[in-house]
C-alpha cells in the first residue's frame, strides 16, 4: 500500500499526457493567430448578404482574439506550474464547447453557409472536453505538477 502512494508522489512534472497538452497549447496560437487572419479576411473582402453571418464573423473575430491572449496566459502558468492552470484550462475547454454550439445553431440560420457538416466542431470540443477534463481531474501527474 505504502508503495503505491509513493508511486502516486512520484508521477509528477511535465511527461506523460502532459506533453499532449504543452504541444496543444503551443500548437493553438498559430492556429488562432489564422483564425483571426481569416475573420480579417472576411470582413474586408466579401460583402456579407446575411446580418446575422456578419456578426457571427466578427463575434468569431473577438473570441479568437481573446483565446489567442487566454492561450498565451495559460502557456505561462503551465511552465510556470502554478496551481491556477488545471481550473483555467477546464476553463477554455468549457468556453471553447459552449461557444461551438452556439456558433453552429446560428450558423443553421445563415442561407449563404453550407451546413452540410453541421456540428462537427462541437462535437469535436464535447470529445476534447470529455478527454480532458477527466484526465485534469484524475491524473496524479496533474495533480502533482501543478502545485505552485
Amino acid at each position: 500500500m505504502e508503495t503505491q502512494t509513493k508511486q502516486k508522489e512520484d508521477v509528477k512534472g511535465i511527461g506523460g499526457w502532459l506533453l499532449l497538452v504543452a504541444v496543444g497549447l503551443i500548437l493553438a496560437l498559430p492556429y488562432k493567430l489564422n483564425a483571426i487572419l481569416i475573420g480579417l479576411e472576411a470582413i474586408k473582402g466579401y460583402t456579407l448578404n446575411s446580418i446575422l453571418l456578419k456578426y457571427i464573423i466578427y463575434g468569431e473575430l473577438v473570441f479568437n482574439i481573446g483565446l489567442l491572449l487566454f492561450n498565451v496566459y495559460l502557456l505561462y502558468l503551465f511552465f510556470a506550474k502554478k496551481k491556477v492552470f488545471v481550473k483555467s484550462w477546464l476553463f477554455l475547454l468549457q468556453i471553447t464547447l459552449y461557444f461551438a454550439i452556439v456558433l453552429d445553431v446560428l450558423l443553421l440560420f445563415v442561407d449563404e453557409v453550407d451546413t452540410g457538416t453541421a456540428f462537427v466542431n462541437s462535437a469535436s470540443a464535447v470529445l476534447a472536453f470529455v478527454i480532458w477534463s477527466a484526465y485534469a481531474k484524475k491524473s496524479y501527474r496533474v495533480h502533482n505538477t501543478f502545485v505552485n
